[in-house]
């Protein structure tokens, strides 16, 4: 079971049990000032389950519970800022495998719960008692995508007859997820032609769910078989985002914000926030462009703190999260293919010539399954490292002119990330090995 500022996550029925939920949501009423909480899940097997232990519990705190179906996590998070929520939940494991499932908190102004929020939350979960009562009955409402879409389709700097014009042909994977309905939708009215992959929310997911390179071979063939402009890859609660081309080269979720942040940088004056596990590639855009790049923890609560304490123009994280708080302050992948075609666009060349242009850097990711309880002598490897720049912010990321290492807990999974960036992909991958060799562990099987 993880218990975290990103949520709870944990395996149905073995750790993520009814009793667990209904304890966290009547907590989570109370919270709201047992007002009114909307709720949405994505599409696994689970969700309904869970989604009547989250009614009984916010129920009986005397909430108004407004169900939302299914929807992507970042249309629930904008549901609820937009029908005057005093809270939502998300029922979502995100980009875990089919057999978890979790609950992600969103406070009043739409946003995850910061750590100060959460840590008032967890008192109430140990303070609060439960006194079984139902004041008010769950309602439902229309289609919350489409005031969604709406949204994204007013930002003045997409110009919408131009992108019809063009007409992008564009492969979608939506994991059968969440985002099933609102990806295909939202590129329909930005004029393309749609070819969907795995937009069936009724069957199981058809590959692990995390949309990384390794995992979007399929829609990367596709792309190519059906010579499109690009490719797009979702997640399951559809906040992250990757991006396929027809090149050789790997791409995959790191290049999302990238491409998202070089429109905005062209657009208007700011920084860009992002954690320290992205790619150092998103430096060098800003650079170009006179901006500066402000780096935190890893969590999309962190990331967003960032943004509005340094009024960014535009934030993500390496996973393939792009916020715009022109939309809504929370990881958004339709509007990061409504930015990345709107790029593609003004440069009048294909994803491919545009990507050999960009610095060209390897990233590895490596997921080491170790026990919670587990502790890691991180320190040690300053000894190996010395000569590095040390950041000691989120576990210990190792930085040198072209290259670095990242080594942290994971606030999602039980496992320790470790991520390198380099040059050359063999550069990476020894640091990756010269890590694991130090602290003596192995790779997840």
């Amino acid at each position: 079971m993880i218990i975290s500022v990103s949520g709870l996550r944990g395996i149905v029925g073995e750790d993520l049990t009814d009793e667990l939920i209904f304890k966290y949501t009547h907590a989570f009423g109370n919270f709201c000032n047992n007002g009114k909480v909307v709720v949405g899940r994505d599409t696994r097997p689970s969700g309904e389950m869970v989604k009547r232990s989250c009614f009984k519990g916010l129920l009986s705190a005397g909430c108004e519970v407004v169900d939302l179906g299914i929807l992507p996590t970042p249309s629930i998070l904008f549901s609820t800022k937009e029908l005057r929520a005093d809270g939502g939940i998300s029922i979502t494991a995100s980009h875990n495998p089919i057999e978890w499932n979790g609950l992600k908190f969103v406070n009043s102004k739409g946003l995850f719960l910061n750590k100060k929020e959460y840590e008032k939350f967890e008192r109430m979960v140990k303070e609060t008692k439960v006194f079984p009562v139902c004041l008010k009955a769950t309602k439902s409402i229309g289609k919350p995508i489409d005031r969604h879409i709406k949204k994204i389709l007013s930002l003045e700097y997409l110009d919408i007859p131009a992108l019809k014009k063009r007409r992008f042909k564009v492969v979608i994977d939506t994991c059968n997820g969440a985002g099933y309905e609102i990806g295909p939708k939202l590129l329909q009215k930005l004029g393309c032609e749609v070819i969907r992959m795995n937009c069936n929310p009724f069957e199981p997911f058809p590959r692990p769910p995390e949309p990384n390179l390794e995992n979007l071979m399929a829609l990367k063939r596709r792309v190519i078989k059906e010579n499109a402009d690009v490719g797009f890859g979702l997640d399951p609660d559809g906040d992250r985002l990757a991006v396929c081309s027809k090149k050789d080269f790997p791409l995959g979720e790191e290049y999302t914000v990238v491409l998202a942040a070089s429109l905005m940088l062209g657009k208007k004056k700011g920084c860009v926030v992002t954690n320290l596990s992205t790619t150092k590639l998103i430096d060098d855009v800003a650079t170009e462009k006179g901006a500066s790049v402000i780096r935190t923890r890893v969590g999309e609560a962190n990331v967003v703190e960032a943004i509005l304490k340094n009024k960014a123009i535009i934030g993500g994280e390496g996973n393939g999260g792009v916020i715009l708080p022109d939309v809504h302050l929370t990881r958004d992948a339709s509007t990061g293919m409504a930015l990345i075609l709107q790029y593609i666009l003004e440069r009048r060349e294909s994803i491919e010539n545009i990507l050999d242009k960009f610095p060209k850097y390897y990233i590895v990711k490596k997921k080491i399954s170790i026990k919670t309880d587990r502790v890691l002598r991180l320190g040690r490897l300053k000894e190996k490292f010395g000569c590095a720049e040390i950041n000691e912010e989120d576990g210990l990321k190792f930085s040198w002119k072209d290259s670095w290492v990242h080594i942290r807990k994971s606030g999602t999974e039980p496992i320790m990330r470790i991520i390198a960036e380099a040059k050359t992909e063999k550069e990476a991958q020894s640091l990756i090995k010269q890590v694991q060799s130090y602290l003596n562990l192995a790779p997840r099987d």
